[in-house]
This record gives C-alpha cells, sequence and structure tokens, in this order.
C-alpha cells in the first residue's frame, strides 16, 4: 500500500543541498555590502597541502578546504523548506 510520498535517494539530497549551499552563498556575496553578517563564515580542512614524496619519481598534493557562510547555510536551509512543502 503506498502512502502517495515519494521516495528521494541519496544523490538527489546531496545535489539538493549542494545547490542550496551555492545559491545562498552567491546571494550573500551579492548582498553583502547591504547585509555584512551574510559573509561570516568559517573554514576547515587541510591548509596548507599535504604533499607526498617517492623519491624522485612520484609526488602527490593533498588539500581540502570547507568554508561555510551565514548565506550559504540559509540557502540550504531554504532549499529544504521549499523541498519539503512542495
Amino acid at each position: 500500500m503506498s502512502t502517495g510520498r515519494r521516495r528521494y535517494g541519496l544523490g538527489f539530497t546531496i545535489l539538493l543541498v549542494l545547490t542550496g549551499a551555492f545559491m545562498g552563498t552567491l546571494a550573500a556575496h551579492l548582498a553583502g555590502d547591504v547585509l555584512p553578517f551574510l559573509l561570516m563564515s568559517l573554514s576547515f580542512g587541510l591548509e596548507p597541502p599535504v604533499t607526498l614524496r617517492l623519491w624522485d619519481l612520484f609526488s602527490l598534493t593533498l588539500g581540502c578546504t570547507f568554508r561555510f557562510n551565514v548565506g550559504g547555510a540559509l540557502g540550504i536551509l531554504i532549499a529544504l523548506l521549499l523541498f519539503r512543502r512542495g
């Protein structure tokens, strides 16, 4: 028996969150002069990048930094609210 509610996969949920974060960050940068609190951010990751060297034959550099700002968080929240409503 179906409840009438459609189930979405993990891939769709990740895409929704990333889209909301991107749109929120874009809006924060556009409105940053008027509402500067939207640009407050927190960042973490591998900084400086880590380099693994295997003599002179091979070298691998790894680095990743995540930066979250208030605008991105609001974008994620709005995207999730719109999704649940629709």
